[in-house]
């Protein structure tokens, strides 16, 4: 459970609206396999069992006057995760690794020939 805030009030002529709201998205199973997948010869895949939630933060002010609306917002993202394809040996620069920020390269390079 996490917290949702929705505060709007006038001032005057202009009506003020303020959020706040966290959000949390766990990995897929997919996401957390510790196991490669060999798409091709020249293709692997795999996941990252260290990831961890990602955990979304978003702030929004906004002002209303008439017909006119400004809006601001900031959101914070932490644990984000992302797609990364690397090279799987320096040498062979042919070979992609497409693998999960930030852990899986150390988990690719530890593979038997």
């Amino acid at each position: 459970m996490f917290p949702t805030f929705s505060l709007s009030f006038p001032i005057r002529r202009v009506n003020i609206q303020l959020a706040y709201r966290t959000d949390i998205a766990r990995p897929s199973y997919w996401n957390l396999r510790s196991n490669v997948l060999y798409a091709n010869k020249y293709t692997y895949e795999t996941g990252n069992p260290l990831l961890k939630p990602t955990l979304t933060q978003n702030v929004t002010l906004g002002a209303t006057y008439r017909w006119m609306q400004l809006t601001a917002g900031y959101n914070r993202i932490k644990n984000q995760v992302i797609n990364v394809t690397s090279l799987y040996d320096e040498e062979n620069p042919t070979i992609l690794c497409l693998c999960l920020w930030p852990m899986l390269r150390l988990m690719i390079r530890s593979l038997p020939d």
